[in-house]
């Protein structure tokens, strides 16, 4: 039992606090058919939720496959306003990932990669809960509890999920807790923009600065090919098709994913590592520089430690 005083605190597994889904289970988990790549384009279209939906405090409904036409929905794995989800398989900092679906599309469906489950209101509220899943307490925990021969793929299962205790105030206290904390993010989120606005103006800056170092006489032009050891095109598609497409792997790289002359890698367009044994020529090396030459053309990027490899 819960205690009713307001400022006693117990500890409760999981399970505890939360109710049943529609087919019974306190723990669903989603199917992983073989879908389309692109997203689901209406919400008459059902879709197959991506990991990469969840996101820590967010859902992004937008992050789907199409469900190909000639399968059928399991329309027991559509998500809801007020599920909680989490994913249950994947890299390290990419498994255990949580959040609470405030609102979303209809025809969405969860994959077998993510946990989806609801609180009992009497016991918890939904945002507490999210809070909690969020903070370094339980991410400790929950990495305590995944299994795996390596850090490139790990799973959280059913049952050590379900062991994985709360700390569980009233119900009032639990709602204060939640509004304390979305008080303390609309303060982060201001100073977000403001940091959004200086990074514009240093933008402005950068340009200025290298307008003024290069577009003058000082220098001697040279051609690329000559003070370059090697210049090559990515793989061809008849060397990638769409069953190499895995999410969570080793991330392939794309124009979009140059960002200010930074690497920002989408894992959900990536390949196993099996397959990158047979692009061995393709590999990024630290000191390598990437740059777009269709789509996204004339993006620029220089390859560091961190994405070496």
């Amino acid at each position: 039992m819960i205690s009713e005083k307001v400022n006693e605190w117990v500890e409760l597994p999981i399970e505890d606090i939360l109710s049943p889904l529609a087919n019974g289970v306190i723990l669903g988990q989603g199917w992983s058919p073989q879908c389309e790549k692109q997203p689901s384009p209406t919400e008459n279209d059902w879709g197959v939720l991506k990991t990469t939906a969840i996101q820590p405090g967010k859902f992004l409904e937008l992050e789907n496959k199409l469900l190909p036409a000639h399968l059928s929905p399991r329309t027991q794995h559509e998500v809801k306003s007020g599920d909680l989800l989490i994913t249950c398989a994947g890299p390290r900092n990419r498994c255990g990932i949580a959040c609470l679906v405030r609102k979303t599309r209809k025809k969405l469906l969860i994959s077998g990669k993510m946990y989806r489950f609801r609180v009992n209101e009497r016991k918890a509220v939904a945002e507490y809960l999210e809070a909690y899943l969020l903070s370094q307490k339980a991410w400790k925990a929950i990495d305590k509890m995944k299994t795996g021969g390596s850090d490139s793929g790990l799973n959280l299962t059913h049952t050590r999920f379900k062991t994985l205790l709360v700390p569980i105030p009233s119900i009032e206290t639990q709602r204060s807790v939640v509004s304390k904390i979305e008080e303390l993010l609309s303060e982060l989120e201001k100073g977000k923009q403001q940091l959004e606005t200086a990074q514009q103006q240093l933008k402005i800056y950068r340009q200025a600065v290298l307008k003024w170092a290069f577009v003058n006489d000082r220098f001697q032009d040279f051609i690329l090919k000559d003070v370059t050891e090697k210049i090559q095109i990515g793989p061809f598609s008849t060397q990638l098709h769409r069953e190499d497409y895995i999410e969570n792997g080793i991330p392939l790289i794309n124009p979009m994913h140059i960002q200010d002359g930074m690497i920002e890698a989408d894992y959900s367009d990536s390949i196993s590592k099996e397959k990158l044994k047979s692009l061995p020529n393709y590999i990024l090396k630290e000191g390598d520089v990437i740059m777009g030459r269709r789509g996204e053309m004339g993006r620029c990027g220089l390859v560091r430690k961190k994405e070496a490899g």
